[in-house]
């Protein structure tokens, strides 16, 4: 039998679109009025739920922004729930529903990836299909949008790769035919060529294609006709490694070698998929009678299978189709094209998520299908069955809350997944702790501190990793001695009066054992009622007060322990006077850095930013000189506000409640005109546009943010009689923001990022005031694990490390994968 080296072939992977996906990508998006509301997560998080016959479907929501790429990843960890996710943006439009992973093909497992289409709110709503309930995990990342470089038809260019930097990214839109990307390897490497790695996304942000280098010198993607713009990311397998490809689109058509050479312009491709043909290569001929075909696995470890055949008289090349079979379908990869005279093709690495493959091979001639034959290879390493891993947690010490995990030990693991959890008392999960283990793991320990969260009940998800994949679910669970509330909770609830004379009296029965209660009571914005919270003695079980303005308020009791933790929390809604409608205008920011301004516009100086979800009393209003609504809010809720005039924030910025039809319209505070001054003299501050205060600047009594001359002119400001040094007076109360960062070290092993909500400036995670107590958190794939920290803080193998940060730095999570 004739064979052939064709280590040089091409490869054409055609990525193939069934008609009613395309049909219905053009349809109006479907509008759903059920996903209002649900928990706020944020890029980098991964969070721990639970699908029940009571709680059949869990909503989560985060803030993205107009071409954030996002990545939903929802994991059964129980190994019953067969899970769904729907992605709905802002407008209550859905955008993308995931069932599975169509590239990793994992079982119970739910994938959504796309480009967010505005800015906004989003949501995200997982079920259960057919009625399935269990455990789950979901994993949140997003990236903002990324500057790309645009590809042209028929204009190669050369992308050099050097170690150790980010991706690359590439763009084309589709023309009006089926169009290529040709990915050229330049470079040498193991085995063959240089380990590269291309993502390929649609407009939607769906993952079509993922191909890595070092087997192959050229790879061949090809989309449909008007499909819309595809995303291309270029990276290096390893960091360390540097090599050159090119990248070319042109019309499948028009495809260097079809009909030419590899530097003239080729014609005449044989059709990749015609529809209604029984073949994917669009033969509607008889069978090769005498072709035989013979799969046979020569290198188990990987999966390398030789494809053997006998010739066909009259072939110009052959079309060789591989599908991967699954216990009840199969799924088409892609197609290899190798010349007439070649009688065997070495697939040196073959998927490890099929039982089995299917192996179609076609002869052409010219254009024309001669014939077609067929043969199928099967493996026994994926046919195993699960053993009983008996997964158990011992309680070793009720007063530490230790529990030791353990579990038999699975000889074909390549490392285990670990998810602890707390049972809450409702039924939902919270995820506490994730670990990655190694293979010769059996047990694992972890420590649960009363209120941390507040349950008693803990349950450990183990599953085993094999390659790509997690197989063998199991769970156990654990429950300490009662710390919480007891019994008497039950019968603990608040009552509230209101007299006629809106005089409020609240009373609540007397808890046994009770140290004193805690009262607070808050206007239905969540605003503190000045006065509360106040601490009550345990012999008293009531309380009144008066002076409420009218509106909806909110009363909340908590039970203190002689141990000082806050238990059988109750609430009540009362109301005085009219209700709403005659409460306060006030506004809210839904967004982080909302900047608020000492006159109505964006050209008056930056005085403050507002917090995010906290109300603000609107005291005017006022137009800048673009005809733009401004609110004047009340400047005592803002620290330093006695040096200036008024402060104000764009209606197009905030969010309002309460009646604000009749505010008054207020007093536009003079501009103090920019003149030159001498020595000595105030100035315009240039930085506060963007920092707020700087301690260079200082407010002045206009409103205006201004150079202070005892820091940048050497003298001291009018009447200031003790220039530097020696100066007395107190420094700027606003100190200045540090920033903190992270990432993962090799790219593309996971993602890391600061989880400790900010505290200067705003509450963004990743901006500190000086001295703050930061803990920076990384979410490594499946199959790898931290190995240790550097950066702002050294630490070990720990998935999160907690530092005091003084200065801006950047944490590196070091990666290690299973390899």
């Amino acid at each position: 039998m004739k064979t052939k080296q064709l280590a040089w072939l091409r490869v054409t992977l055609f990525i193939l679109m069934a008609a009613a996906a395309v049909f219905g990508a053009a349809q109006s998006p479907t509008h759903v009025t059920e996903a209002q509301g649900g928990t706020p997560i944020s890029y980098g998080t991964s969070v721990f739920n639970v699908i029940s016959e009571n709680a059949s479907s869990i909503t989560y929501t985060f803030n993205g922004t107009l071409g954030d790429l996002v990545q939903i990843e929802v994991q059964s960890v129980s190994g019953t729930l067969n899970p769904s996710a729907d992605l709905i943006g802002p407008d209550q439009l859905s955008l993308a529903n995931g069932q599975y992973n169509r590239l990793t093909m994992r079982e119970q497992a739910a994938h959504i990836a796309a480009f967010l289409p505005q800015s906004g709110i989003y949501t995200v709503v997982v079920r259960g299909l057919s009625s399935s309930v269990g455990d789950f995990a979901l994993s949140l990342h997003g990236r903002g949008a990324i500057p790309a470089t645009t590809l042209q038809y028929g204009v190669a260019i050369d992308v050099s790769i050097v170690e150790n930097t980010p991706p690359q990214y590439f763009v084309f839109d589709t023309a009006d035919c089926p169009t290529t990307l040709i990915i050229t390897n330049l470079f040498g490497g193991d085995p063959f060529t240089f380990r590269f790695v291309a993502r390929v996304r649609d407009e939607r942000g769906r993952e079509v294609a993922l191909l890595r280098g070092g087997d192959v010198q050229e790879d061949r993607i090809t989309v449909p006709a008007n499909s819309g713009r595809y995303e291309v990311e270029i990276f290096a397998d390893d960091p360390a490694l540097m090599g050159l490809i090119s990248l070319m689109i042109t019309c499948a058509a028009d495809a260097p070698g079809c009909g030419g050479t590899a530097s003239t312009t080729g014609l005449n491709c044989p059709c990749p998929t015609c529809p209604g043909s029984p073949f994917p290569g669009g033969s509607n001929t008889q069978t090769c009678p005498d072709t035989r075909p013979l799969a046979t696995v020569v290198d188990p470890e990987n999966r390398g299978t030789a494809l053997t055949w006998y010739p066909v008289p009259g072939a110009d090349h052959y079309l060789i189709y591989l599908y991967g079979l699954r216990e009840d379908d199969e799924i088409y990869l892609g197609l290899v094209v190798v010349p007439g005279d070649a009688t065997e093709f070495v697939f040196g690495h073959l998927y490890p998520d099929f039982y089995g493959f299917r192996f179609e091979i076609e002869a052409i001639q010219g254009e024309v299908p001669i014939c077609a034959a067929e043969t199928t290879v099967t493996f026994t390493d994926t046919q195993f069955v699960c053993p009983d891993l008996n997964l158990r947690g011992e309680i070793t010490s009720e007063a530490e809350r230790s529990v030791h995990w353990t579990w038999n030990t699975f000889p074909d693991a390549d490392a285990y997944s670990a998810l602890v959890s707390a049972l809450m008392p409702d039924g939902t999960g919270w995820l506490v702790q994730t670990a990655t283990l190694e293979s010769e793991s059996t047990s694992f320990d972890t420590w649960h501190p009363v209120g941390e969260p507040p349950t008693d009940t803990f349950v450990m998800a183990l599953r085993v990793i094999m390659g790509d994949t997690t197989v063998c679910p199991a769970s156990a669970r654990v429950t300490f001695q009662p710390q919480g509330p007891g019994e008497e909770c039950a019968n603990f609830q608040v009552y509230v009066a209101v007299s006629p004379e809106e005089f409020v009296e609240i009373q609540w029965p007397t808890y046994p054992s009770a140290a004193g209660y805690v009262l607070n009571v808050t206007n239905e914005a969540g605003v503190v009622v000045p006065g509360f919270p106040i601490a009550i003695p345990p012999e008293q079980n009531w309380y009144s007060f008066g002076g409420l303005a009218p509106g909806n308020y909110i009363v909340t009791i908590g039970v203190q322990t002689p141990d000082g933790r806050s238990i059988c929390e109750r609430q009540q809604t009362f109301q005085v006077g009219g209700g709403s409608d005659d409460t306060p205008c006030q506004v809210i920011a839904e967004t982080a850095n909302v900047q608020v301004h000492v006159g109505p516009g964006r050209h008056r100086g930056i005085f403050a930013y507002m917090e995010s979800g906290i109300p603000y009393t609107v005291t005017g209003q006022a137009l800048d000189p673009d005809g733009n609504v401004w609110w004047q809010l009340d400047k005592t809720q803002f620290a330093g506000h006695e040096g200036v005039i008024s402060l104000w924030v764009a209606a197009s910025d905030v969010v309002e409640e309460g009646n604000c039809t009749n505010i008054p319209e207020a007093e536009i505070p003079p501009i103090v005109p920019d003149e030159p001054e001498q020595p000595g003299g105030w100035g315009a501050c240039g930085s506060c546009d963007t920092c707020g205060h700087p301690g260079e600047c200082v407010t002045s009594p206009e409103g205006q943010c201004l150079w202070d001359p005892a820091t940048c002119a050497g003298q001291p400001p009018p009447g200031d009689d003790d220039p530097p040094p020696g100066d007395d007076d107190p420094p700027p109360p606003d100190p200045q923001c540090v920033l903190v960062t992270a990432s993962v070290n090799p790219g593309g092993t996971g993602s890391a990022g600061p989880v400790t909500a900010g505290n200067c400036v705003s509450e963004i995670a990743g901006i500190y005031l000086p001295g703050t107590t930061v803990t920076v958190q990384a979410w490594p794939n499946s199959g790898c694990w931290v190995d240790h920290w550097s950066g702002c803080t050294s630490g070990g193998a720990t998935n999160s490390v907690t530092f005091t940060v003084n200065a801006t730095c950047h944490a590196t999570a070091h990666i290690q994968c299973m390899q």
